[in-house]
């Protein structure tokens, strides 16, 4: 009976020491939000749909390229014991500057076919500008990766807010002044810096340097690209639906999409990052038994939260939209479009939470798969929406979450099962 008490303060403790992780990081998320706002307020209004086009289409080819690079090396270093983890830094920074390199490389060489591809040569310079940002998030990775290691997502949460205002209020500033697509260029870059110092700040690190790539950066990258590989797939499914929007129907229809779902889904969004960022954390360091319970628990505990916010934009599309951002959006029919992605982003916790969970347990590769097939699944049914109208693509981004996303929380929380009964099986046989 005391054994089971002292389990249910654990697990009590547990609990309140990943909501606590996720109230900061949701907090700072909403508040940044918010406080981009006024930010979305004088861009709506200032900026067309083929410019909404543009950004989404810039947008797209930085988060392809930089999102992989965010945890390749971050996710190995978690689970690493302290002594190990020390060894390893000067490891993880040459890692990161190579891969950061390869990427700003790829970045600036896709950037001419794509301006080729819309017949717009405005875009290649703006993503060339965002190519070469890539080169700062070596600086600001090892910090960031220890204050996640440590679980101190107050001032993760910090680095993000404060990043988020100032790349708004820059944006906002720049749009006024005129620039345009520069605006958005000019506030992502430069902001990279914010986020470097906070995370830096009274965060000491052993010394660590670059190396010549040994054999302990070669384990390291190849442990850490399959969780780069993991999240370049999920990426890919989140940013797939631009792509075919643009490849179909053209950047009009594009910028459209893209006003639509920031909109409708941004403060969802904000509690799914979150969510997923403190739950990974949070798992790595528990058993597989209570990683099963801490799933459903925080499952459980994210809807409760994300549901009502959901629910509540959808019903004051209508009256809010307009109001706040003008009624050229409500002329180019993006209402609707913002009313079925709201609901869309109910089912994206489930998402977040199977993938934590399977890396959390190591297991990277059945990711991968689920992942890859979902993207095909949702390449196919996206495509075919396609053919008719954007209300068609919304209708069926809803209809494929509503299948698509439980089906894969399900499997993940089924594969932690059959990792505990094959631990208790192995447990119980003789020696």
């Amino acid at each position: 009976m005391a054994l089971m008490r002292f389990s249910r303060t654990l697990s009590i403790s547990a609990q309140s020491k990943l909501i606590e992780g996720v109230l900061w990081l949701s907090s700072a998320q909403i508040i940044g939000r918010i406080a981009r706002l006024g930010c979305s307020i004088i861009i709506a209004r200032i900026f067309t749909p083929e410019i909404f086009g543009q950004i989404a289409i810039i947008m797209t080819c930085y988060e392809l390229i930089c999102t992989p690079l965010r945890r390749m090396t971050s996710a190995p270093l978690i689970k690493m014991s302290a002594t190990h983890y020390y060894q390893s830094l000067s490891n993880a920074y040459t890692v990161n500057v190579i891969i950061s390199g390869i990427a700003c490389i790829i970045m600036i060489i896709l950037s001419f076919p794509i301006a080729f591809y819309f017949q717009n040569n405005s875009l290649s310079m703006p993503i060339i500008i965002m190519a070469l940002s890539l080169l700062l998030l070596p600086i600001g990775m090892p910090y960031v990766c220890h204050n996640l290691r440590k679980q101190r997502m107050r001032r993760v949460a910090q680095a993000s807010l404060y990043q988020t205002i100032a790349e708004g209020s820059l944006m906002a500033i720049l749009a006024i002044a005129g620039l345009h697509i520069w605006a958005f260029v000019i506030a992502k870059t430069s902001t990279i810096l914010i986020w470097i110092f906070i995370h830096q700040y009274k965060n000491p690190l052993p010394k660590y340097h670059l190396i010549w790539p040994d054999i302990r950066c070669i384990n390291l990258f190849k442990t850490g690209a399959i969780v780069g590989l993991s999240e370049l797939i999920v990426t890919i499914r989140y940013h797939l639906d631009y792509v075919i929007i643009g490849f179909f129907l053209g950047i009009e229809a594009l910028g459209i999409y893209f006003f639509a779902l920031n909109a409708s889904t941004g403060i969802a969004q904000a509690i799914n990052q979150s969510f997923a960022t403190a739950l990974y954390s949070h798992l790595c360091s528990q058993t597989t038994p209570q990683k099963i319970t801490q799933f459903n628990q925080s499952l459980f505990w994210v809807y409760k939260i994300i549901t009502p916010v959901v629910l509540l934009q959808f019903a004051l599309a209508y009256w809010y939209v307009p109001l706040i951002y003008g009624e050229q959006w409500l002329t180019a029919g993006a209402i609707p479009i913002f009313m079925l992605l709201c609901i869309s982003s109910l089912f994206k916790p489930f998402a977040e939470a199977g993938a934590q969970l399977l890396i959390s347990l190591g297991h990277n590769q059945l990711n991968i798969y689920a992942n890859l097939i979902i993207c095909i699944l949702l390449l196919v049914t996206i495509s075919i929406a396609c053919q008719w109208s954007l209300y068609a693509v919304a209708i069926t981004i809803v209809l494929s979450y509503t299948v698509i996303f439980p089906s894969y929380t399900y499997f993940a929380y089924h594969q932690a099962k059959l990792d505990l009964s094959q631990q208790n099986i192995l447990q119980e046989k003789p020696l």
